[in-house]
Formats: structure tokens, C-alpha cells, sequence
């Protein structure tokens, strides 16, 4: 035996040093086990591009206090009996190095090389973020990466605020969150409005100039070149002007929105321009649920009535006309009384039960609502260029005493000086039409029937529009003449 050990102390140590022997091979397995552990149940993002190696390494050494608590670790470990101690002071040294200089390079407030990739990856996450935000949502602002310094996200948030409450007032619809995404395949200093994924506003914004929205006669008078302006795709009256300009402006008693609030009036035109597409049939189920809390056997009855997608239909033409929805029980009440019927002419009948909502948003403080007045020839014209189809009547746009009707039109607005925008007065059974003709040249103004002027208000003719037919004047004059004498005393034919 060697030693001078006996049989029964040897075979005691040999067991102990065999058992001891395998339990300290077991450690580096462990330590794999554990790695491989980590390795498999962990997946990297791909959002930001960086292998699942980096994202590990960034977390470990994301603060200074896990390397020197490793490094005491290490220390430690130097002084267990058979651990090899020159190995482990060598690791701890490192890691206390290491977590010492991390520590004073956050102490002076210097960022380390970690950190301002840290920085760089926080800041590819929120872009992914904005991203993903924005593919959720209907309205996108899209800006420019020069541009995007003059309208931070707060700022933004707030236009965007005060444009949502606006429409809300006016046309009783919830318009959803606008989120903005800085875009650099855009111009630095371009703004781009999207619908759907569908550009409805487009323009580049230069930098310090002012947004105004005035009518172009009222800037010539000013001095200011209404051909130098920029103008807003699909507005008349909504210019870009110069920063160098505001003393003219203020000179001119010209409102004009700063720099800082050129989103708001945008926005809000966006918003009316596009309304019916912030309405469906979520949307008008959660209005009929709210009404239904206050009127429920109203809005049982017209659930059995009037389907949910025709009501859809009948609330998307009232707010494309400019027409508010906050009235909703006027407006169940009036699809009851008319019944499962055409869907324009449901709108029709809507209308006329919102005649004081409508003639009022047509007038000014005095309650009088300056309008243009269609002559019997110029309704005559527009009735013999409907075609009816199986879908309905629909209009001719082709004929040119329709383009002679909607010219006259544009040329009495050009020239019009009321305080309140104009409307135009026709016909029930044209108006639809007539209203759709004006669209379709350019001209964005309402049309109303004489069945929706209510009886509070009076009308004041700024001028009438003459049809291009000779067979109908016979005693226009004098129809014209009594029609003019009601309409002044307010009284609706």
C-alpha cells in the first residue's frame, strides 16, 4: 500500500478523490449546458438587424455594476483551495479594469462606444415602432428628415389635437390618431399626407413660411403675387407665403397661421375633404349604441327598418356634404318616417328633417344666407342631361350647358364678397346633381333645396344662373320675381 495507508484508508481517499474528480469534470460541462441553454431558448430580433451574440453581449455589458461584481466573483474563486489562483486574479483584474473605466465614463457623462450603439439601436426600434404604428392607422403624416426638425412629434400631436376636435364639433365624427413617420426616401423638407396608403396631400414647405387662407383678391390688394404663392393641391383660398411677408400680412389685418401651426388648417382640410372615410359600420354601430342608452326603442325601430349598411350610406353623404351627424335622433327619426327607400332618397328626406342644422352652417350672424339662385331654364338644363340607368340618374357631364351652368357658378363665387361663403339654391330633385357637377369642376360649394331652408332664417340673392333653353321663359320673370319675394321674407316654397 502506498503511503503507508491501510486497506480500508486507502479505499476511503481513492473514492473520495474519484467522486471529487468527476464533480470538478462536471463544471465545464454545466457551464456549456447552461450556454447552450441560453443560446437555444433565446431568439434575436430582427427588427434592428444585430445577431443574437451582440444583443447578449449588449445586456451583459450594458452596466458597469455586473462587471465588477463578476470580478469579485473571479476573486473569490482565486482563493478556493485547488482552484488555479493566477487564472482567476488575471479574470478578475480584467473585469475590474473593465467596470472601474465604465463606471468614470458615465461618472463624466461622455458615452462609451456601447452605449452610442445602444443609442443608435433605441433609436431604430422607435423608427421600427413609428412604423408599425403608422401601417395601423388609416391617416399617415409623412415628412422629410429636414422638416421633420421643424415639426417635432409633440408639436405635431397638438395640431393634430385641435384639427380632430374641430371636425368632431362640426360633423360629429371621431377622425382616428394621425401618427407621424420621418421618411427619408421623401425630400428633406417635404409633407406628405396619406389615406389608405394613398397620397391625398402632397407639398414641399419651405423653410419660415406662413400658411394663409384668404381670398387671392384680398392678397393682390395686399401686394402680394398670388403667382409666386404655393398653392394647396385641391384648395382655392389656402396659400404658402413667405416668412418675409408676415408685416405685409399683419399690415393687411391677414390672419396667417406660424410656422409651427401650418399642420392644423391642413390637417382640417384633410379631415373634411376625406370624412366620409372615418365612418363605417364599427363607427355607426357604436353611435346607435350611444343613442340607444337614451332613445333605445328609436334605434330598435330603425334597425328593423332601415338596414345598418344603408344608415352607413345616408351618414357618409351627410358629412361629404358638410352636413353634422351629431343630431343622430333627428336623423333616425327621419329614415323611420321614410322608410327602406332609394338610398338618395333617404338622404333627400334626411336633409329636409336637418334643415335648421343646415341652413344654419349656411348663415352668418344675422341668419341670413347669401346664395345664388338658379333660374328655371338653368334647372331645366340640368334635369335634360340626367340619364337614367338601373344604378339611378346620372348626369351628362359631357353636355355644354351643364359647363355653362357650373362656369356661371365659379365666375358668381370668384366675385362674391359676402362675409359668409356662399351657397347655391336649386331644386330638391336636381340638387344631388347639381352638387355633383360642381364638384366635378372644381368648385366646392354647397347646394342647397328649398325644402331645406328653415323658416328662422332669410335668404339674400347675391345672383342667379341662367340656363341656356328658350322654351322654358315664358313667365320666368314673373316666377322669378315671386320666388325672390318669398325667399327674402324667409318663407320656404
Amino acid at each position: 500500500m502506498q503511503h503507508e495507508m491501510g486497506f480500508a484508508e486507502a479505499g476511503m481517499t481513492y473514492s473520495l478523490l474519484s467522486v471529487g474528480d468527476g464533480l470538478v469534470a462536471q463544471i465545464p460541462a454545466l457551464l456549456v449546458a447552461v450556454a447552450a441553454g441560453t443560446m437555444v431558448t433565446r431568439v434575436a430580433s430582427a427588427e434592428n438587424g444585430s445577431d443574437l451574440g451582440r444583443q447578449i453581449t449588449s445586456q451583459l455589458l450594458r452596466n458597469s455594476r455586473s462587471l465588477i461584481m463578476a470580478s469579485i466573483i473571479m476573486f473569490v474563486l482565486a482563493i478556493v483551495p485547488g482552484f488555479p489562483m493566477p487564472v482567476f486574479i488575471i479574470l478578475g483584474l480584467i473585469l475590474g479594469v473593465a467596470g472601474y473605466a465604465m463606471r468614470r465614463n458615465q461618472a463624466d457623462g461622455h458615452p462609451s462606444i456601447r452605449e452610442t450603439v445602444q443609442l443608435q439601436q433605441l433609436s431604430d426600434d422607435h423608427e421600427v415602432e413609428e412604423r408599425a404604428i403608422a401601417y395601423d392607422s388609416p391617416l399617415v403624416v409623412r415628412i422629410g428628415t429636414e422638416l421633420a426638425a421643424d415639426l417635432p412629434a409633440d408639436l405635431l400631436q397638438l395640431s393634430q389635437n385641435e384639427a380632430r376636435s374641430v371636425i368632431g364639433t362640426e360633423l360629429g365624427i371621431d377622425v382616428p390618431p394621425v401618427p407621424r413617420l420621418v421618411d427619408r426616401t421623401l425630400k428633406p423638407r417635404l409633407l406628405r399626407i396619406d389615406l389608405d396608403d394613398v397620397p391625398v396631400l402632397e407639398m414641399e414647405i419651405p423653410p419660415g413660411c406662413v400658411l394663409v387662407e384668404e381670398d387671392p383678391a384680398h392678397l393682390e390688394l395686399a401686394g402680394i403675387s398670388v403667382d409666386d404663392l404655393i398653392r394647396i393641391q385641391g384648395h382655392t383660398r389656402m396659400f404658402l407665403v413667405a416668412g418675409d411677408q408676415q408685416a405685409v400680412l399683419s399690415e393687411a389685418n391677414i390672419p396667417f397661421q406660424p410656422p409651427g401651426n401650418i399642420t392644423v388648417p391642413l390637417l382640417g382640410f384633410v379631415f373634411r375633404m376625406y370624412s366620409q372615410h372615418f365612418i363605417g359600420i364599427q363607427e355607426t354601430n357604436r353611435l346607435l349604441q350611444d343613442l340607444g342608452k337614451t332613445s333605445s326603442e328609436l334605434v330598435s325601430q330603425a334597425k328593423e327598418v332601415i338596414p345598418t349598411t344603408k344608415m352607413l350610406e345616408v351618414l357618409r353623404m351627410l358629412v361629404a356634404e358638410g352636413v353634422t351627424i351629431r343630431n343622430l335622433r333627428v336623423i333616425l327619426e327621419a329614415l323611420v318616417e321614410a322608410g327602406n327607400d332609394e338610398t338618395h332618397v333617404l338622404h333627400e328626406k334626411v336633409r329636409m328633417a336637418l334643415k335648421r342644422q343646415i341652413s344654419f352652417r349656411a348663415a352668418d350672424d344675422n341668419n341670413v344666407i347669401a346664395a345664388f339662385i338658379l333660374e328655371r331654364s338653368a334647372e331645366h338644363d340640368v334635369r335634360s342631361a340626367l340619364r337614367h340607368a338601373n344604378t339611378g340618374a346620372v348626369l351628362d357631364l359631357s353636355d355644354e350647358a351643364l359647363r355653362s351652368v357650373a362656369q356661371q357658378i365659379k365666375q358668381l363665387t370668384a366675385r362674391s364678397a359676402a362675409n359668409t361663403p356662399p351657397v347655391v339654391i336649386t331644386a330638391a330633385d336636381i340638387r344631388p346633381h347639381l352638387r355633383a357637377l360642381l364638384i366635378h369642376h372644381g368648385v366646392d360649394i354647397p347646394v342647397l333645396s328649398y325644402q331645406e331652408l328653415a323658416f328662422e332664417f332669410n335668404v339674400q340673392p347675391l345672383g342667379t344662373v341662367t340656363g341656356s333653353g328658350s322654351g322654358n321663359r315664358v313667365g320666368e320673370a314673373d316666377q322669378w320675381s315671386a320666388r325672390r319675394q318669398s325667399l327674402t321674407r324667409g318663407v320656404r316654397q
